[in-house]
């Protein structure tokens, strides 16, 4: 049976989560703070026991100067011993149909993109993941970088760093903050870089595991904002990850930096009605511009 709320189910769904969500106790709680939405939640039950989890968050999809509602999934889970049966598959199909009725478009990042691929949601892009050695980066002597307190209001560099890209998810301050109150809670670090006035160029966030980093998420406004992150980096790490979108060109800063595909953007265009607002020329390009940075949040 699906249902399409978790409403009622709060501790039923949480012991789920403990048992096969394969994440940090820190993270969960995190995530049951700041994320969960039972009414955008889809579960699909056995014998009133929770077998598959899907969940998405309503987002502002900004191109050309035009709004639509996109519906972008956060969380996708099946218990461990019941994979295999289609039962993903039955929750992703009524997440397209109730999608199909009010979204213009349906978003997913994933590394395993072969599982969304039954209800048309196709590959638009990928995500890269560089590998920065720490002999590569230049050592500066006064790196302008600060570790993110709740206290800081880094909205105004969000906007700076998005209206650059076209054909994205915009995030309104309120869901800016409820990101980072989310990733501050999971215990990521995140760090603040700044120019020579002392304002905020740049947010990086990133996990330290065995002084091996890996950067999840870049906001920067210039080059000098990165070479300033990594700097600070390399005092505490041996390797550096960086994941960008796959127009990105760490490359012009670390020649012949290597990098490899670790993500796939998958896209699905919900309602032909709601589309056609858009030319078909448009609608082209907006599904080739879905791998900016940030189209996805902060996830």
């Amino acid at each position: 049976m699906i249902v399409q709320t978790a409403l009622g189910r709060e501790k039923q769904l949480y012991r789920f989560l403990r048992r096969w969500w394969y994440a940090k106790d820190e993270e969960i709680d995190a995530w049951f703070t700041y994320k969960f939405d039972p009414k955008h939640m889809f579960l699909l039950l056995e014998d009133d026991q929770i077998v598959s989890c899907l969940q998405y968050a309503k987002r502002t999809l900004r191109y050309r100067g035009k709004n639509a509602t996109a519906s972008v999934i956060e969380l996708a889970l099946t218990a461990q011993d019941q994979r295999d049966q289609g039962y993903f598959k039955q929750l992703l199909s009524a997440f397209c149909a109730k999608a199909s009725c009010n979204d213009l478009v349906s978003l997913v990042k994933t590394m395993t993109p072969k599982i969304f691929r039954g209800e048309s949601l196709e590959p638009v892009a990928f995500i890269k993941e560089y590998t920065l050695p720490v002999s590569r980066i230049e050592e500066q002597r006064f790196a302008r970088t600060r570790k993110y307190r709740p206290a800081f209001d880094l909205y105004p560099l969000y906007q700076k760093f998005i209206r650059h890209f076209d054909g994205s998810i915009v995030l309104t301050r309120a869901q800016f903050e409820n990101e980072l109150a989310y990733l501050h809670a999971a215990r990521k670090k995140i760090d603040i870089m700044y120019d020579d006035h002392y304002e905020p160029n740049g947010l990086a966030i990133y996990t330290v595991h065995e002084h091996v980093i890996r950067i999840e998420c870049l906001i920067y406004l210039n080059s000098d904002a990165l070479e300033s992150l990594f700097s600070n980096l390399s005092l505490i790490s041996d390797k550096i990850y960086v994941r960008t979108s796959e127009h990105e060109r760490l490359e012009k800063l670390y020649p012949n930096l290597k990098w490899r595909k670790k993500e796939t953007v998958l896209a699905r265009a919900n309602n032909p009605k709601l589309f056609a607002t858009f030319s078909q020329a448009e609608q082209n390009q907006a599904f080739k511009d879905l791998d900016r940075p940030m189209w996805f949040g902060l996830l």
